[in-house]
């Protein structure tokens, strides 16, 4: 249960949540989100990469209510994930107030990588508030993704 670790306050360098976030509706990642911010020690950092649906790619897969319906049959919170997608997850790591800093860059043309710093107490910059840098529109790659409604002959 990614929710209620058996690890102790403070004592993890890195958590890491790959491809997880979708999978699950805003509240259960919170809970998650809050379990990572308890474990990592101050400096610390949460690594996590997830689905776009601010890309292109994605944009026009959720456009497409046929292929879009196939694909939300095996993931049944994928809607509410398009929806919450990276702004609610860095909404909710600030308001968890625990992170200095939270990073995002593009990782593939449809795939964010985010890091953030857990706060330790030589942290004084920007008054305790979580600084967010997000750098996805200047790091956004070509889709190299299969078009699975593309012809073999496209």
């Amino acid at each position: 249960d990614a929710a209620r670790l058996p690890f102790a306050d403070a004592s993890v360098d890195v958590c890491q949540l790959s491809l997880v976030v979708h999978e699950l509706p805003p509240a259960a990642t919170r809970d998650v989100l809050r379990e990572a911010a308890r474990v990592l020690r101050p400096g610390g950092q949460l690594w996590l990469c997830e689905m776009d649906f601010d890309t292109p790619g994605f944009r026009d897969l959720r456009a497409n209510p046929l292929l879009f319906s196939f694909i939300r049959s095996t993931e049944p919170f994928l809607d509410v994930y398009a929806d919450y997608n990276a702004r609610g997850l860095v909404d909710d790591l600030v308001d968890l107030d625990a992170f200095a800093e939270v990073r995002l860059c593009a990782a593939t043309g449809r795939h964010f990588a985010l890091v953030a710093d857990k706060r330790s107490p030589s942290d004084a910059s920007n008054n305790g508030a979580t600084r967010v840098d997000d750098r996805r529109a200047e790091t956004a790659m070509p889709d190299t993704h299969l078009r699975t409604w593309a012809t073999s002959s496209e």
